[in-house]
């Protein structure tokens, strides 16, 4: 809730941005191959009423994390389960869909987060950096060091990282946004700074569409330099 402002005015900011770098090249050459997501006599239409109802159990999931006292990972459940209850669309078909080398990359993070916190060098690093100057519980401080971390390491994982050691007892709201936006606005610069980013890449490949290291960051540095800046100034004023 802390972060729904610049959350949303940031999306007029990436689309213009988006929109100034590719004017007039928006469409591919003619001829360029690529690869069909369905044979052409058999086109997908408009299912409104599955529509509806993954719309429904989407924004009913949304309101739930941020709203109810539920826990996070039942609700995410509830909301699989409500749509494998279905009559037109088998179960299986639905989990076709399901990326299982991305939930494994995820479920590797936490082993591997696990570890390196057990070893006690997150914490040793940090307060390197707190004698340093650096304090994680100053919001502006926790918003580049997330965003810096979110791009070695990725964003998930320098959440998981990072909120061990964070006190919400002092200025809760803006550590939450910091939190957030730092990890999230950041993470376009490079391919492999959010799991948003892999998925992206890997999905346009499977189309036809390649994507390059060079062509991502080429519009994820403005993009992330403008949204860092609004979320910079959100968090100044919600630390007033």
């Amino acid at each position: 809730m802390v972060a729904a402002v610049p959350a949303l005015i940031s999306l007029p900011i990436v689309w213009a941005i988006v929109s100034l770098i590719y004017r007039g090249r928006w469409l591919a050459p003619v001829g360029t191959p690529a690869r069909a997501v369905v044979p052409a006599d058999r086109p997908i239409g408009l299912d409104r009423s599955e529509t509806t109802k993954a719309l429904v159990v989407t924004i009913a999931v949304i309101l739930a994390f941020m709203f109810s006292p539920w826990r996070r990972e039942l609700v995410a459940l509830a909301g699989a389960g409500v749509l494998l209850v279905n009559r037109k669309i088998s179960s299986q078909d639905v989990l076709k869909q399901v990326d299982g080398d991305l939930l494994l990359l995820i479920m590797g993070l936490f082993v591997v987060n696990a570890a390196l916190a057990a070893t006690g060098l997150p914490g040793q690093v940090l307060a390197s950096l707190k004698s340093a100057g650096l304090d994680l519980n100053n919001p502006l401080t926790l918003l580049l060091v997330g965003s810096v971390l979110s791009n070695i390491v990725g964003n998930n994982p320098t959440v998981m990282l990072l909120v061990p050691y964070l006190n919400p007892a002092v200025h809760r709201d803006a550590l939450g946004a910091a939190l957030a936006l730092g990890t999230g606005f950041s993470s376009s610069i490079v391919i492999f700074g959010s799991l948003a980013g892999i998925i992206v890449v890997e999905q346009a490949a499977a189309h036809g569409l390649t994507i390059s290291f060079k062509e991502f960051s080429r519009a994820g540095v403005p993009v992330a330099v403008a949204c860092m800046a609004l979320a910079a100034a959100w968090i100044w004023f919600l630390g007033r």
